[in-house]
């Protein structure tokens, strides 16, 4: 995402108004979950801000590199098809 250095990271901070509007538009899950929300909250004309914290990366993810990776790249292209058709407005 355009603007974004880090999609991915599971930690983020909204607004009770924010997470209304954002969440009930979400129709992705897993890993791919992230870039729908911040494509969506961008859509509705919400300011992203990326902070640094500190993370420690779990040794027992579930993340399959290829699997994930592609299904990844399929929803990508979903959410840009959904922003292109006006879906979450």
């Amino acid at each position: 995402m355009p603007g974004v250095k880090d999609t991915q990271c599971g930690f983020k901070l909204f607004s009770a108004a924010a997470t209304e509007e954002i969440f009930k538009r979400v129709t992705i899950s897993r890993w791919s979950f992230d870039i729908e929300v911040l494509a969506i909250a961008r859509s509705l004309g919400y300011k992203i801000i990326e902070v640094p914290i500190v993370w420690n990366d779990d040794p027992n993810t579930t993340l399959n590199p290829i699997k994930d990776g592609l299904k990844m790249f399929s929803d990508s292209w979903l959410v840009r098809k959904n922003l292109k058709k006006g879906l979450y407005k």
